[in-house]
C-alpha cells in the first residue's frame, strides 16, 4: 500500500469517527434534552429511609443491607427486613449492616459506603422502573432528581453530592438536586 493510499484511508477513518460522534451527540441532544425521552425518577433521602418515585410507582427502602458472610460476601436483602433463621436454617452467616452507620460501627467486612449506594440506586431504579423502560434505559437513561441530600450532611460530612454524582456517574442521563 503507497503513502498516499495510506493518508487516504486514515483521513476517512478520522472523518467516519468524526461523523459517528457529531450524532451521538446530536441524538443525545435530541432525545434527552430536547424531548426529554427517558423515565424520570424522583430520589427522596433520608438517613432512614430512601424513597423512589417514577411517577407510576413508588418503593421505599429502608437504609441497611444483608449480607452473608461467605467468600465472597454476598448481598442478601436491600432495605427490606428478612428472618434470617428461615432464610438459611441458622442465622449464622448473615449479619445487618447499616448504610449510613458512622464508619467506626461498619464491621471491616462491610462494602463501602459508595458500593452500598450504588446496589440502593440499581435495586430501587428496578423496582421502580417498568420492563419496556428497563430495556430502554441501556439507550435512555434516566432522569433523577434527588431531595433531601443535606439530610445526609451530618453522616457524609459535606461530601453527600460528590458521593451522589459519583455513584449516579453513568447510571443516569441528568442529576437535579432539590433540597428538603
Amino acid at each position: 500500500m503507497s503513502k498516499e493510499t495510506l493518508d487516504v484511508v486514515i483521513k476517512i477513518f478520522i472523518l467516519v469517527v468524526c461523523w459517528i460522534a457529531l450524532i451521538q451527540g446530536l441524538f443525545r441532544f435530541l432525545f434527552i434534552d430536547v424531548f426529554r425521552v427517558g423515565q424520570r425518577i424522583v430520589v427522596t433521602l433520608t438517613p432512614d429511609v430512601i424513597t423512589f418515585d417514577s411517577g407510576k410507582k413508588q418503593v421505599s427502602l429502608k437504609t441497611f443491607l444483608y449480607l452473608k458472610m461467605t467468600q465472597p460476601t454476598m448481598v442478601i436483602s436491600i432495605g427490606e427486613e428478612i428472618n434470617a433463621i428461615e432464610y438459611d436454617g441458622t442465622g449464622e452467616d448473615l449479619v445487618r449492616v447499616e448504610l449510613f452507620a458512622p464508619e467506626s460501627y461498619l464491621p471491616s467486612y462491610a462494602p463501602s459506603v459508595d458500593k452500598s449506594l450504588m446496589a440502593f440506586i440499581d435495586h430501587g431504579f428496578n423496582r421502580v422502573s417498568e420492563p419496556a423502560s428497563v430495556i430502554l434505559a441501556h439507550f435512555f437513561k434516566p432522569r433523577v432528581m434527588i431531595r433531601g441530600i443535606n439530610t445526609l450532611q451530618p453522616i457524609l460530612n459535606g461530601y453527600q453530592k460528590f458521593v451522589f454524582d459519583a455513584v449516579l456517574a453513568g447510571r443516569v442521563s441528568v442529576i437535579q438536586y432539590e433540597d428538603v
